[in-house]
């Protein structure tokens, strides 16, 4: 990479240089025919008040006087026909067409000028002329052009020089350059092999420059993230392992226990009808247990993994809660709880099934877990766009430790009364998992013998009401 680096850098320097002094021989090289020009035009001037006939007459050694061997004066009249010739004797052909004379004729200042091939002199030259009105004549000086182009060169040697000495200093600083993007690489690629064969997180020094740094965050960033996912990841899997174990556990008894009175009926050990009738209760509670169990673990999956998005719609929440608490009435009764609710008449955009599962969970948890001739108060109400459901209860209430872990799968707080009084303990984890699916939250308070609140939160449920919400009510 450093190789590459300085290879790219020397060409982009050669490429530079190259272009500077192309760049700066044409600048001079114009710079030398414009000063040329503004001499000859100045010479011109001073010719032009000389009138034509002394000029003639002083042929001889003009050429020296002028500008030296090397320049030429040519006088013409407005017909273009030679008056004089500083360099040649003898009749010349008419200049009438002459660029730089149609110019000077033609132009508002009586100036022209060009650059062409001089077929008297064969070889290029440049021509400067001067209309003179009071002489009614065209002055014309000539240089070649090679002089000037010559001039110019002498400029290549030192040119050379320069270009070379420029050239030596960009390769130091290029190679001091590129060893400065190289080596923060190399320390970043060698401390991310440590990092990975040590275990060792992640950490680099501040470099000279803002874009490595950056990198460099990043890197750490990524690491951080990644660590973070495989963490996730990993407790997730020990999650599932330990959801599956304690599903096959919990499938396994009722089949064991359904297993066992289907033998005994089968066998024909049991001859007494009623003790056959008490066989086939059982083994209809197991199987209503197990139903219940299975019903449960596909919410929760189905929750966790986002497969299946309930269906929404409009529902009159006090009506629908009506529902759920007449439908707990025989429970209640059974473990003699008072089931007291109070719920505005409000309108919600929620799924029928996610409704029934959390209030009812609530309520049956409520119930279950406690005293005898206890209460249990459903309260739903609303707070600004936020839907609040709280759930109290007169029971056993639940201790600092089992609060850690009431929510998770297959928990329970009291496991010989949970035997007692059935339930799949999936039931808290559940509404969990609905309340997260809603992006809710939930706040949990209790009291060991004294009860517990269960306060459920969720946001931007509430809709207006339909117009067939109050007939439902």
């Amino acid at each position: 990479m450093r190789k590459r680096i300085l290879r790219d850098y020397v060409l982009v320097v050669s490429a530079a240089l190259l272009c500077g002094f192309l760049i700066f021989y044409l600048v001079v090289s114009n710079i030398m025919m414009d000063s040329t020009r503004r001499d000859l035009e100045y010479v011109l001037e001073t010719v032009q008040s000389i009138p034509v006939e002394n000029l003639v007459e002083q042929k001889d050694g003009l050429s020296d006087s002028l500008r030296g061997d090397d320049s030429r004066l040519t006088i013409i009249d407005e017909e273009g026909n030679v008056l004089l010739d500083s360099d040649v004797s003898g009749q010349l052909e008419n200049h009438l067409e002459r660029e730089e004379v149609q110019m000077a004729l033609n132009s508002a200042d009586g100036m022209g000028y060009a650059v062409r091939d001089s077929q008297t002199m064969n070889m290029k030259m440049m021509y400067v002329a001067l209309y003179s009105k009071s002489q009614h004549a065209i002055y014309r000086m000539a240089i070649p052009y090679q002089g000037l182009e010559s001039y110019a060169m002498t400029l290549l040697p030192v040119a050379a020089i320069s270009f070379a000495v420029a050239l030596l200093i960009a390769i130091v600083l290029s190679s001091k350059s590129a060893r400065s993007v190289t080596r923060p690489l190399r320390e970043i690629g060698n401390a991310i092999r440590e990092s990975q064969s040590e275990g060792t997180p992640l950490k680099f020094r501040t470099f000279e420059y803002d874009e490595l740094n950056e990198i460099a965050t990043t890197i750490e960033q990524m690491e951080n993230e990644i660590n973070h996912y495989l963490k996730k990841l990993k407790s997730e899997k020990k999650i599932r392992q330990e959801f599956f174990d304690n599903a096959s556990h919990e499938l396994k008894t009722p089949l064991t226990s359904i297993r066992g009175y289907g033998e005994l009926l089968r066998s024909g050990v049991v001859n007494d009808p009623k003790q056959a009738q008490e066989c086939v209760d059982r083994i209809l509670k197991e199987t209503t247990h197990m139903t219940a169990l299975i019903t449960d673990i596909l919410m929760i999956s189905r929750l966790e993994g986002n497969d299946v998005v309930e269906k929404k719609a409009d529902i009159a929440l006090r009506p629908a809660v009506e529902e759920i608490c007449k439908s707990f009435s025989p429970l209640a009764n059974e473990h003699r709880v008072m089931l007291e609710m109070q719920c505005e008449t409000l309108c919600v955009h929620m799924s029928q099934k996610h409704i029934e599962q959390l209030i009812g969970n609530l309520i049956s948890n409520a119930i279950k877990y406690n005293h005898e001739g206890g209460t249990v108060d459903v309260l739903i109400r609303r707070q600004e766009n936020l839907l609040v459901i709280t759930v109290e209860d007169s029971g056993i209430g639940i201790s600092k430790e089992d609060e850690k872990h009431i929510f998770e799968r297959f928990y329970r707080v009291d496991k010989g009364r949970s035997r007692k009084i059935g339930g799949t303990g999936l039931g808290l984890s559940i509404v969990k998992h609905i309340v997260r699916y809603y992006q809710g939250k939930i706040d949990l308070f209790s009291r060991e013998n004294i009860g517990t609140t269960i306060t459920v939160t969720l946001p931007d449920v509430i809709v207006d009401e339909p117009k067939d919400a109050a007939k439902t009510e």
